[in-house]
């Protein structure tokens, strides 16, 4: 529980330096010397033909013919006969943690590409992330490259899927209507019982953007006093199928398209007041082996023909592009519900929220969610 706490507070701190500290203006590495200067899609291209392999951090919930499908789909579309390394046995902490030790050390990184949220990208960003020069340029066919690569991480960190955190019920102990409509809602004493967290606060605190400080505590006071118990989503939204649990709030929502595949009693609502938007991004180590292949997939991710596997095999869309079918879905649900979407690089307040939470202060009100939440 504390190690997703732990990241959060990470970010905070890696934000405070890009926004108000102190950033080099360039941190210039291997991956970095050769990927940058490059004009053309070709040389990348020609780049990764020189380079002959590529290893990347993937989403283990892809399972092994997703990250075969992906190795095979990137080839073709470049004309590529490279090895692609699509590892579903990559875990996000370890992950970025090995890369940021070996960045620091000057070693070349076990991954040239990591996925992972953006707490954990951008502290490998502190450290040294390789930056492409001409982006915009090269992106997929009707990508907006505002959403593919947004400030302040404009063209090192690319965007490959959304997460869109919903409740997921189940309809044959709620309806729709029986739902609480707004995060304040869920204080009231008739859902004690009924629901359960997951086990940590990236999600929650995104309310900030929303609400006082003091008013959003309180607010998850509330749902601390009234949930059931703590479990992790995946776990939790089984046994709400079984039914043990009415809803999850702040659920993943592509666990509603899993569940409704499945032809289990699931139902999908979003608070009005609060959506988070969470951002799952690609990078590339300063001191990436591939640089200009990875290069090449990263910008690649950006688009529909990887969404399209990523989609079908994990479970995760993208809603940045009409091509997702659940991105669809979920915008579909939040614009019916007339729900607020909150992400951390919308705006230049929302930042702020995020520079305030860098601070003492801030990170002892992160502890404080967290009890409050009973996710301790």
């Amino acid at each position: 529980m504390w190690r997703r706490l732990s990241g959060i507070v990470g970010l905070f701190v890696v934000l405070l330096l890009i926004h108000g500290v102190a950033v080099a203006p360039g941190v210039v590495g291997r991956a970095e010397a050769q990927v940058k200067g490059q004009q053309s899609l070709q040389q990348l291209i020609d780049g990764a033909k020189k380079e002959g392999s590529l290893r990347i951090a993937g989403v283990s919930g892809t399972g092994r013919a997703g990250a075969v499908a992906i190795g095979e789909a990137f080839n073709k579309r470049f004309g590529l006969n490279i090895k692609v390394d699509y590892s579903i046995e990559a875990f996000a902490p370890t992950d970025f943690a090995r890369a940021i030790s070996e960045v620091k050390q000057g070693l070349a990184t076990s991954f040239d590409v990591l996925n992972g949220p953006i707490d954990y990208t951008l502290r490998l960003c502190q450290v040294g992330c390789a930056s492409v020069d001409n982006w915009q340029k090269l992106l997929p066919k009707g990508v907006d490259p505002a959403n593919a690569s947004p400030s302040p991480m404009d063209g090192k960190a690319f965007l490959s899927a959304t997460r869109e955190p919903a409740i997921i019920y189940n309809t044959n102990l709620i309806t729709e209507a029986e739902l609480p409509k707004t995060t304040r809602d869920l204080v009231d004493p008739k859902y004690k019982g009924k629901f359960y967290t997951a086990a940590w606060t990236d999600f929650v605190a995104h309310g900030l953007v929303v609400y006082p400080k003091d008013e959003w505590l309180k607010t998850l006071q509330g749902w601390g006093e009234n949930k059931a118990t703590t479990i992790f989503s995946g776990q939790g939204v089984s046994r709400m199928m079984l039914g043990e649990f009415a809803f999850e709030p702040f659920s993943n929502s592509y666990y509603y398209f899993r569940e409704k595949a499945n032809n289990n009693p699931v139902g999908l609502a979003f608070f009005h007041d609060v959506v988070p938007i969470s951002l799952v991004i690609h990078i590339i180590p300063k001191t990436a082996r591939h640089p200009n292949a990875a290069a090449l997939f990263m910008l690649w991710a950006t688009g529909p023909e990887f969404n399209a596997i990523f989609e079908k095999h994990s479970g995760t869309g993208n809603i940045y592009l009409d091509s997702s079918e659940i991105g669809k879905g979920s915008m579909k649900a939040i614009k019916k519900a007339g729900a607020r979407t909150v992400r951390w690089t919308e705006s230049a307040e929302s930042w702020e929220v995020l520079k305030w939470l860098a601070s003492q202060e801030g990170i002892t009100y992160n502890r404080q969610m967290a009890k409050a939440l009973k996710v301790q």
